[in-house]
């Protein structure tokens, strides 16, 4: 495991979204990357610079890359991201590799693999997810035609880029 550090936006945003409980999840972060870096035989590199999870770079002890994203456990997102991600099985996104909802722990193909075995640059296959999380929001989306409009404002935004 490299850098045990908890980058800036991280801590601030964390505790300004979730409050003390947010503030206690950042105090016990490493030891749960070190329990789930153990219970899933991962060498973990650097985190991410990103603002709400901690992710980082993951290898499995057969040599598989992943990418490990650790959130507050309880957080609502976390089991629909898992629940997508598993329904999709890697179809345009990175495929569910493991997930513990107690942790608050996803294991994720590494996109760099999913873009490679479909051919494509890392940017597509980035832009493609992005769509579908979009789709995905305005089918579930109450009242619809606000969520629809921005849709397809993104959809062409992105039609020439994909």
């Amino acid at each position: 495991m490299t850098s045990t550090a908890v980058p800036p936006a991280l801590a601030r945003n964390v505790v300004d979204t979730w409050g003390a409980e947010g503030a206690r999840w950042l105090t016990g972060l490493p030891a749960l990357r070190a329990r789930v870096a153990a219970a899933w035989e991962l060498r973990l590199g650097s985190p991410y610079v990103l603002s709400y999870h901690w992710v980082a770079p993951a290898t499995r002890a057969d040599g598989t890359a992943a990418v490990l994203k650790l959130g507050l456990p309880g957080a609502d997102h976390l089991p629909v991201e898992a629940a997508t991600l598993e329904c999709w099985g890697g179809a345009g996104a990175a495929r569910l590799l493991a997930y513990e909802p107690a942790w608050g722990a996803l294991l994720l193909e590494r996109v760099e693999q999913l873009a490679d075995g479909m051919g494509l640059p890392v940017e597509r296959v980035t832009a493609w997810a992005f769509v579908k999380a979009v789709l995905s929001d305005v089918w579930t989306a109450e009242g619809g035609g606000e969520a629809a409009s921005r849709a397809i404002d993104v959809a062409r935004f992105l039609a020439p880029r994909l």
